[in-house]
């Protein structure tokens, strides 16, 4: 977009003719409200992510032994007896 806007700023200077001044500075301010918008949007974009938070938690799978299988089995036949309908 940079270099479309100074192609523009070029065609410009180089314009002759009124009729060629407006199109070229329509263009231009065209392009120019664009790239602030992006730059606006750019600077939103980095101070959102200046305040992101990672968070990361990492846990070990759990390995039962003889009890927590006994549990695990009670739990289970416990839940099938009480089903909710």
């Amino acid at each position: 977009m940079f270099a479309v806007r100074d192609r523009l700023r070029s065609l410009l200077e180089k314009a002759t003719s009124v009729q060629d001044i407006v199109l070229v500075e329509k263009e231009l301010s065209a392009v120019q409200g664009e790239l602030d918008s992006m730059e606006a949007r750019l600077k939103v974009l980095r101070s959102t992510s200046a305040l992101s938070e990672v968070v990361l938690t990492a846990e070990r799978p759990r390995i039962l032994g003889p009890l927590g299988y006994a549990g695990y089995g009670l739990w289970w036949v416990f839940s099938k007896l009480f089903v909710i309908r």
